[in-house]
């Protein structure tokens, strides 16, 4: 039998999510979306806020954090 967790953590490191670089919170303002919660590990940031407008005002979106490039010279 195979058991499925109903609960899903958001935690630092998100390994619940399958984000290992973190993740970001984004809330729908009626105008635009603003970053409500920056949870990247250390050497990522968030991404890009969502491209779609959100549906209602207060609508939170998580978006997953990315690996910042460090650039070579």
């Amino acid at each position: 039998m195979i058991q499925r967790r109903s609960d899903v953590y958001m935690g630092t490191c998100c390994w619940g999510r399958g984000i290992p670089m973190g993740y970001a919170l984004w809330e729908y303002t009626g105008n635009a979306w603003e970053l409500r919660k920056d949870a990247s590990i250390p050497g990522a940031q968030p991404s890009d806020p969502p491209q779609m407008p959100g549906l209602f005002r207060g609508q939170i979106r998580a978006t997953p954090s990315i690996v910042m490039m460090e650039q070579s010279s």
